[in-house]
């Protein structure tokens, strides 16, 4: 009976204790970024920040991880060598890049197959994405009022509505 308590009382060590890792995920002008895709190896373990941009991965035992973050508009970030020890780590607000797209011309056709511009028989007005940074626009119907056969028609809510040739947005 001894020995049975002894070995009991023994490996209550035994037991690992568990640790967390907890974050802020912000963007260059320090605003939290939500639901950015963040993955914790080894282990595979993934989560979604919070609305407020926070993290935390809890039951972790003492070792080195690498943390990746993941979001559409922002570069691809990873952090390694995130030790624990015999303490839960709170990381510093980590800042993520803002990831800069420069796309080709969008052609909109009243088609259902995408057609190139010299194969399309109607009037065709292109904007390239330098046109629309120039521009400044804070909404699409903003960016193309300027253009021949677009009205925007205001309203009290919102930028408005773009209506090209008569055909509204919606």
């Amino acid at each position: 009976m001894h020995r049975l308590v002894f070995i009991l009382l023994m490996s209550v060590p035994l037991v690992a204790q568990t640790y967390s890792i907890s974050g802020l995920v912000t963007d260059p002008d320090g605003k939290p970024v939500s639901e950015v895709h963040v993955t914790l190896t080894p282990g595979f373990f993934t989560l979604y920040t919070s609305q407020d941009g926070s993290f935390r991965f809890d039951g972790l035992f003492p070792g080195s991880y690498t943390l990746a973050f993941q979001h559409i508009g922002f570069l691809t970030s990873r952090v390694k060598d995130v030790t624990v020890q015999d303490s839960d780590i709170i990381m510093q607000p980590f800042t993520l890049e803002f990831d800069v797209l420069d796309l080709e011309n969008v052609v909109v056709t009243a088609s259902r197959a995408e057609r190139d511009v010299v194969e399309i028989p109607e009037s065709v007005n292109l904007v390239s994405s330098r046109e629309i940074r120039e521009r400044n626009s804070k909404t699409s119907a903003e960016a193309l009022r300027e253009e021949v056969g677009v009205f925007v028609q205001k309203t009290n809510h919102g930028g408005g509505s773009a209506i090209i040739r008569g055909l509204s947005s919606n």
